[in-house]
């Protein structure tokens, strides 16, 4: 049968083991997002499911290599009942587990999307449901998703349909050029990556054409090592696990997440597994992934794996703010659950003698889910679990002025929200012939959009939505903390837009405490925003007086434009994620009547705006009025600045108004510009 002998590679090795638990390692605590010392712990620990997907392919060819050079064939029933048998058991445990908790926790729509990303599991064609959701990995977003992992066991199986097809056909057709046909593989697999990275990483990262080249270089690897010809003597002579295991640690422990992963970035934790794969030295590396320690969690990797997502996602819906005795937690139960798991439903239904009973079980498994699936998605998420919530929450939800079917606001990613010039923003009415309402700034202004609009509507107003997801339109182009090239060319775009319209009424709410404090917010009380990191003191000290200088000029520049400038200042922060606090609470609350206040310092809050306000009052232009949030929000007499009040909830997330505080803030503004004489007759 071709080149290939029968025995040429081993059935089992302690290292690989060894080298599943330095993968499954890296991801756990990649997956963790957490900090030491300011500094991100295995910042690319992704590259772990890159490991395992060279493990895979490696593995999986040497089983069918040994098997077509034994028998002459592949039987593909018993290669697909070994895959179920080998990934259900604990999948289908986890589901259930995971879905006790998400009836009691998730909000309806999150319970939707649990249970839809649940069946595209099933399917193992979940990678499509996350892409198409546009769902952007390594986002803060994607922590708060059960399932949202599962994504590589669906590239696994979607290859596992091809590869022993593709064997197959070779042996039949090109014995003699096999190995050859697999490097080609990897190499055009590899190309194909790099330029699908370039163009759309989401699409290259979730889907199969850019990973390809992962699974086939094992593939390759354990087709060279099963000729009959001994291998390169290089092999045993250079310490290639040292050399292997080097190369994934230092990408696991310092290689950020960027633009060219999956491809050129992905290279060396390639590299490095099919080093650790080939190499027959027997150096400290290999003893050291050898030991029994590194083999008891390798063969746990693969339930690491599938219960660690769901633990920390919960733990984080659970408990906005994480710290290292949470982390510590999680990471125990994890471990309990893989090692039960593990031990009494993975490997009795993996080599249980019992293909019935084994089957029945996992048909039974796989019926729960998809009953509990169809169940959620036809009911929208089973509202009724929390109905006294859900009446209260409807108030939080932002509404999102639309036109020809997109969102007006925009975003850098995201079709709904798609990545638009400023003369393509929203316009409703004429604004060259009547005085307009422009609403511009942030994701702050785009919170209060729905409202303007409505504003504009009651004035017999042109309106024009110009919002950007994290760009504030001042000039230097600021998004967040730092110069943002697409943010500076919106900001001049502005400019010349809004000489084209005549007389406009000029509205701009914005982050500026982000852009002149250079950090994100922590309430002094226990609550900071998620991936807050402490202030870069001597940055701040250095760059302050030209970060307020710039909006000074830009809103100055404004006024002497416009009919009128309207500066709405800051609106309270609150370091937490109101929307999540009241998801959280427990028991569920029955009646308005047990909602609690929530609040920040309004000391916290004056200490934190001194330079936004410093800054915008310096905009003195005699067009320029003044809008003060913190008159709505906060209150002298308990020294609170509010999210929530009972049912009266002003805010959706940790700095964004809802829809209730956009109306309210709306309802200022126009009062404000009646009082001025900028509204019409």
């Amino acid at each position: 049968m071709a080149d290939f002998g029968k025995t040429a590679v081993p059935s089992y090795r302690r290292d690989i083991d060894g080298l599943r638990a330095v993968s499954i390692l890296l991801v756990l605590v990649y997956h963790l997002s957490t900090e030491l010392f300011g500094h991100k712990l295995a910042m690319g620990g992704f590259v772990g499911v890159d490991v395992f997907f060279v493990i895979s392919g490696y593995l999986i060819t040497s089983i069918l290599v040994r098997e077509l050079a034994t028998t002459g064939r592949i039987s593909f029933r018993r290669f697909y009942i070994r895959r179920a048998r080998r990934l259900l058991p604990a999948l289908l445990t986890m589901m259930l587990v995971a879905y006790g908790v998400a009836w009691a926790y998730l909000l309806p729509e999150d319970l939707s999307q649990f249970s839809a990303s649940a069946l595209w599991s099933l399917l193992f064609a979940s990678n499509f449901f996350w892409w198409n959701g546009l769902q952007q990995y390594g986002a803060d977003s994607g922590l708060l998703m059960p399932l949202l992992h599962t994504w590589s066991l669906a590239v696994e199986e979607q290859y596992y349909l091809i590869a022993p097809i593709t064997l197959i056909l070779a042996f039949r057709f090109m014995p003699g050029r096999i190995l050859a046909l697999f490097v080609a593989v990897t190499v055009l697999g590899f190309a194909l990556a790099c330029a699908l990275t370039a163009t759309d990483q989401m699409l290259s990262f979730y889907l199969l054409p850019s990973r390809i080249w992962e699974l086939s270089s094992g593939a390759a690897l354990a087709l060279y090592l099963a000729r009959d010809k001994a291998p390169a003597p290089f092999l045993s002579r250079w310490p290639l696990a040292g050399i292997g295991l080097a190369l994934i640690l230092l990408s696991g422990l310092f290689l950020a997440f960027g633009p060219y992963h999956p491809g050129v970035a992905t290279l060396p934790a390639v590299l490095g597994s099919l080093s650790i794969l080939a190499g027959t030295d027997q150096t400290r590396a290999r003893r050291f992934l050898s030991t029994a320690p590194m083999v008891h969690i390798g063969l746990l990797s693969y339930s690491l794996y599938i219960w660690h997502y769901p633990v920390f996602a919960f733990g984080r819906i659970m408990n906005t703010q994480p710290g290292w005795i949470d982390f510590s937690i999680w990471l125990v139960l994890v471990y309990v659950l893989s090692l039960a798991s593990y031990r009494l439903v993975e490997s009795p239904l993996r080599h249980g003698r019992s293909l019935a009973l084994s089957g029945t079980i996992l048909a039974a498994g796989t019926a729960c889910v998809i009953a509990l699936s169809t169940v959620s998605l036809a009911t929208k998420g089973a509202p009724f679990r929390m109905q006294a919530l859900m009446d209260v929450l409807d108030s939080v939800q932002v509404k999102r002025n639309s036109q020809d079917g997109r969102f007006c606001h925009r975003s850098h990613t995201g079709s709904h929200f798609p990545n638009l010039d400023v003369e393509e923003s929203c316009v409703f009415g004429d604004p060259s012939q009547t005085s307009p309402l422009v609403l511009v700034g942030d994701s702050h202004a785009g919170a209060l959009a729905h409202s303007m609009k409505a504003l504009a509507d009651d004035l017999s107003m042109p309106f024009v939505q110009v919002t950007f997801a994290g760009c504030s339109h001042i000039d230097g182009g600021y998004f967040g903390l730092d110069p943002n090239a697409r943010c500076a060319e919106r900001a001049a775009q502005f400019r010349t837009y809004l000489a084209e319209m005549h007389e406009p009424i000029v509205v701009f709410s914005a982050r500026i405490p982000v852009m002149l404090e250079l950090e994100l917010f922590d309430n002094g009380e226990g609550d900071r925003e998620v991936r807050y990191t402490p202030p870069d003191t001597a940055r701040r000290a250095a760059e302050a007086g030209w970060r307020s200088d710039l909006v000074v000029s830009t809103l100055s520049d404004w006024a002497k434009t416009a009919r009128g400038l309207v500066l709405v200042y800051p609106v309270p922060e609150q370091g937490f994620h109101v929307h999540r606090k009241l998801t959280e609470l427990r028991p569920l609350p029955r009646s308005a009547e047990d909602l609690p206040d929530l609040s920040t310092s309004l000391d916290r809050f004056h200490e934190r705006t001194a330079s936004s306000y410093a800054a915008l009052d310096r905009v003195t232009d005699p067009n320029v009025v003044r809008v003060y949030p913190e008159r709505l929000f906060c209150s002298d007499d308990s020294g609170r600045c509010y999210a929530a009040k009972g049912e009266l909830i002003y805010f959706a997330s940790d700095n964004h108004v809802s829809d209730l505080g956009a109306n309210m803030l709306a309802a200022r503004i126009g009062q404000v510009l009646d009082s001025h004489g900028m509204t019409p007759p």
